[in-house]
């Protein structure tokens, strides 16, 4: 069996939109391509620049990085977004590829005055996906009638180059996302779960994507020690496994790591892949010599789930959502050409 999973480095968190912003995202670019990265994901929130922004950083100072752009419903309307991404690719001739997120953040929330809540707020993103979509497809001008989105005889120009289409992602790990993730087709990108909590999911069949922060050294010791360094907050804070949930509360990270020695490591994110594991949004990185130990990692364990005997299991469990049903069909829209 062939594994091969696909790496989205993450521009780490920078206390400033200058200076420091600018040295972080150019050494994040020349560690993931030397890396052999596919690309880069550049979070959205309101505490970080821009996604826009960077991505065209990105395709600027890189040959072969795609950047993973996090993008909100609330942010953009599905016209403006179609337009950049068409305009980005026939620039430079490559492809963006988009994250689509539904903002859970209160103080975001309350900011843009949006009063949906969760499933209402999915549902919305579902539709903005589904016109983002048809926007990009060949045929001209397009109508969509929805109920959170209406357009009628658009078009984007430049139109998307051929080879350019996105790959499109959904993060989150709820019913909602699920169910959005799956009416566009998408992967779903969610924050790792503890490896004694993962299992299958019967009701996933195409695998996933997983955000994950990776902190490998030649010893357990040693990567606990950088680990220590990294989030001094945490105490003394040592788990009995590999898997540290500390750092996804932290602004810096905002994920889960695996903290230990390579094999350890591997080991663990073998497991991950025997569960499906497609693509690895990997968490903000220090230094080029952390990113290599975190791809060697991941390469060792691509091996050892290579060589296991059984076929692997496709899926992760979806996190149940207090007080809501299990989701049904998203409401009907059509499109039109």
């Amino acid at each position: 069996m062939t594994v091969g999973v696909d790496v989205y480095t993450t521009v780490p968190h920078a206390d400033d939109a200058s200076t420091s912003f600018r040295r972080t995202i150019a050494d994040t670019i020349r560690w993931s391509e030397a890396a052999g990265a596919v690309g880069l994901s550049l979070p959205g929130g309101h505490d970080r620049p821009d996604p826009w922004v960077g991505a065209q950083y990105v395709l600027e100072r890189s040959e072969t990085l795609v950047p993973l752009i996090a993008t909100d419903a609330a942010d953009l309307h599905p016209l403006a977004t179609a337009r950049k991404i068409a305009a980005l690719a026939a620039v430079y001739g490559r492809r963006v590829d988009l994250d689509l997120v539904a903002t859970e953040h209160p103080g975001e929330l309350r900011a843009l005055g949006i009063f949906l809540d969760h499933h209402q707020r999915h549902d919305r993103l579902a539709e903005y996906g589904q016109v983002i979509a048809a926007l990009l497809s060949p045929g001209g001008v397009h109508t969509y009638r929805g109920h959170y989105y209406e357009i009628s005889s658009a078009r984007v120009h430049p139109a998307l180059p051929a080879g350019c289409t996105p790959r499109l992602f959904v993060t989150g790990s709820s019913p909602a996302a699920t169910a959005a993730g799956r009416v566009l087709g998408a992967i779903r990108i969610s924050d790792a779960p503890a490896l004694d909590g993962a299992a299958p999911d019967a009701q996933r069949p195409h695998g996933g994507g997983l955000r994950l922060g990776l902190i490998a050294r030649e010893t357990a010791a040693q990567a606990w020690q950088e680990a220590h360094r990294r989030h001094p907050e945490a105490g003394a804070d040592e788990p009995d496994s590999v898997f540290w949930a500390h750092p996804q509360q932290a602004a810096a990270a905002r994920c889960p790591y695996l903290v230990g020695s390579a094999a350890d490591v591997a080991q663990a994110l073998a497991r991950y892949v025997d569960l499906g594991l497609e693509v690895l949004v990997l968490g903000p990185v220090h230094d080029e010599d952390d990113l290599q130990a975190a791809i060697g990692a991941l390469r060792l364990a691509e091996r050892l789930a290579a060589g296991r005997s059984a076929s692997p299991m496709r899926g992760w469990s979806v996190d149940p959502m207090p007080g809501h049903h299990a989701t049904g069909p998203l409401r009907a829209a059509t499109v039109d050409k």
